[in-house]
This record gives C-alpha cells, structure tokens and sequence, in this order.
C-alpha cells in the first residue's frame, strides 16, 4: 500500500534510492558520516513543505485577527 502510495509522489524514488545507498555505504563502512546527514536525503526534501505550511498557518492566522 505504502509503496503504490509513494510511487505517485514525483522524486520519491530518488530520495529513497539515494537514500538507500548511503545506508548500504554507511554500513560496509565506505562512509563515515553521521546517521543524520545518511538519512538526509529523506528528510531535508520535506523543509521547503514544511516552511510553506508554515507560511500559510500564518498568514491565515493573521488574516482572521482582522
């Protein structure tokens, strides 16, 4: 269900096959970066969506103070 899920999402195949070639990399040890920045390709796409949703809680907030 999941995977039918995501293969309608445009990149996501990307993200998860970069990203899992850093975790197969992290863990033969040819790398040694942090989990954090191993695990990047996953999470940092999700900052620009994050920040219009923000952007868009706020403005709606501040249109209704009005």
């Amino acid at each position: 269900m999941i995977t039918k899920t995501l293969k309608n999402i445009p990149g996501t195949g990307y993200f998860w096959g970069l990203s899992a070639v850093f975790v197969a990399m992290r863990l033969l040890g040819a790398i040694d970066w942090p989990w954090c920045w191993v695990l990047a390709p996953l999470w940092i796409p999700a900052i620009p969506i994050a920040t219009i949703t923000i952007a868009y809680c706020i403005t709606i907030l501040l249109t209704l103070k009005k």
